[in-house]
C-alpha cells in the first residue's frame, strides 16, 4: 500500500488522510497527489522497478568456504605430486635411452657401411664403459678424431649417431663415441646420472690420448643434446682442439624451467650439466649448432651460449632438434672440416663469426 511508502497527503484538516482521500484539496493538489499515488503504485506493484535482495544464509558461506578449501587441497596435492614425480624420476625424464628395450640398436649393423670396433674401458670409479671407433676410411687412424657423445634418447647404433658419424668422417675426422653407463651395450656397468658420465667422458678421453696416443689437440669433442654435459665437461678440464655442440642447453634447470616455470627446480634437479657456467671460462674454440625451429631445447639457449665467450660461433640450422645437422649438412660439415683442416695444419685459428 502506498501508505507503507510514503506520508500520506495532508487533508483539510491536517495530515493522517489516506491517499485516496484528496476531499477538500485544490486540483493542483490533488493533482500531484494522484502523481505521487501512481508512483507509489509503480515501485510496490512493478517486478521490474524492485528486486528484493536475498542475503545468503550461513550455511551457504560454509558450502562455499568448504569448495574453496578442497580446490586449494586439490592444487595442492598436485603440485606436491608433480614435484615428487619430478624428484623420484628425473633419472628416467633425463636418460631415456638407458630404458630403452635390450638390442634396439644398441650397436651399428655389422653389414653397414660402417666399419666399426667397440672397446670396454674401465672408469676412474672402477666400473666400466664402452667406447666405439670408426676410423675414417679415406685415412684411417690418422688426422684428428671427433670425441661424440650422443643425446639422452640415443645408443651408440641409433639412427641419429650413425648419420653423424658420416657427417665427421666427410668433415675428415676419425670416430671416437662413448656409451654411457646404463645404456644399450653399457647398461650392465652401472646407473646413468650426471657424474656417471663425466666418468664415461673421462674414460672416453684416456682411451683416445692414452691408449691409442691421439694428442688431445687433435680432438673435437662433439656433444648433441644431453651429449653437450660432457662435452663442455671435458673442455673445462682438458685440453681439446675445439668443442661442437648441437642443441645444447645452458643447463638442466634453465631448460625444465621453461616447462615448469613454477616448480622450485633449482632445489628438485640432481642432474645440472652448467653448460653456460663453463662457456665463460672455455678457451677452446666452440662451434653453437642449433636448429632454429627446435622445439625441444629453443634456440635462445644455443645464441646465450654463443654470446658467453669470445671463441664461440653460433651455426643457425634448418631442420630441429633431432635433425640440425642433418637437414642443414652442409653448413656443418663446412664448418667441421674448417676445424678439421686448422688442426692438420698444426694451428687452428680462433673461430670466425
Amino acid at each position: 500500500r502506498c501508505t507503507s511508502l510514503h506520508p500520506t497527503p495532508p487533508t483539510s484538516s491536517g495530515y493522517g488522510g489516506s491517499c485516496h482521500a484528496a476531499r477538500g484539496l485544490d486540483r493542483r493538489a490533488l493533482r500531484g497527489f494522484s502523481l505521487l499515488a501512481s508512483i507509489c503504485q509503480i515501485e510496490v506493484d512493478s517486478p521490474k522497478s524492485f528486486h528484493p535482495i536475498e542475503v545468503p544464509s550461513e550455511n551457504t558461506h560454509m558450502t562455499l568456504k568448504r569448495i574453496a578449501v578442497s580446490l586449494l587441497s586439490m592444487a595442492g596435492l598436485a603440485y606436491v605430486g608433480i614435484a615428487a614425480f619430478l624428484t623420484l624420476g628425473q633419472e628416467k625424464l633425463l636418460f631415456p635411452g638407458a630404458y630403452l628395450e635390450a638390442g634396439a640398436w644398441v650397436l651399428p649393423p655389422v653389414d653397414g657401411d660402417l666399419v666399426w670396433d667397440t672397446t670396454t674401458v674401465v672408469t676412474a670409479d672402477g666400473t666400466s664403459t664402452v667406447v666405439l671407433t670408426a676410423p675414417n676410411p679415406e685415412s684411417p687412424n690418422t688426422g684428428p678424431w671427433v670425441l661424440y657423445f650422443h643425446g639422452n634418447a640415443g645408443l651408440l647404433g641409433r639412427g641419429g649417431s650413425l648419420e653423424r658419424y658420416g657427417l665427421f668422417h666427410e668433415a675428415g675426422f676419425n670416430v671416437a663415441a662413448v656409451e654411457y653407463q646404463g645404456f644399450g651395450v653399457a647398461n650392465q656397468f652401472g646407473e646413468p646420472s650426471e657424474e656417471a658420465l663425466y666418468g664415461d667422458a673421462d674414460a672416453g678421453w684416456a682411451y683416445l690420448t692414452e691408449k691409442l696416443g691421439v694428442p688431445g689437440t687433435d680432438i673435437v669433442l662433439y656433444g648433441w643434446s644431453l651429449g653437450s654435459g660432457p662435452a663442455t665437461y671435458l673442455a673445462a678440464k682438458k685440453e681439446a682442439a675445439a668443442v661442437a655442440t648441437e642443441g645444447a642447453f645452458t643447463s638442466v634447470i634453465d631448460a625444465g624451467a621453461e616447462a615448469y616455470p613454477w616448480l622450485p627446480l633449482g632445489l628438485l634437479v640432481r642432474h645440472r650439466f652448467p653448460n653456460l657456467e663453463r662457456a665463460e671460462s672455455l678457451t677452446e674454440p666452440w662451434l653453437v649448432f642449433h636448429a632454429e625451429a627446435d622445439r625441444i631445447v629453443p634456440f635462445s639457449h644455443g645464441s646465450t651460449l654463443a654470446e658467453a665467450g669470445d671463441n664461440i660461433v653460433l651455426y643457425p640450422l634448418d631442420g630441429t632438434h633431432d635433425d640440425a645437422v642433418v637437414a642443414d649438412r652442409e653448413i656443418a660439415v663446412g664448418a667441421l672440416r674448417e676445424v678439421a683442416v686448422g688442426i692438420a695444419a698444426d694451428g687452428l685459428q680462433p673461430l670466425n663469426r
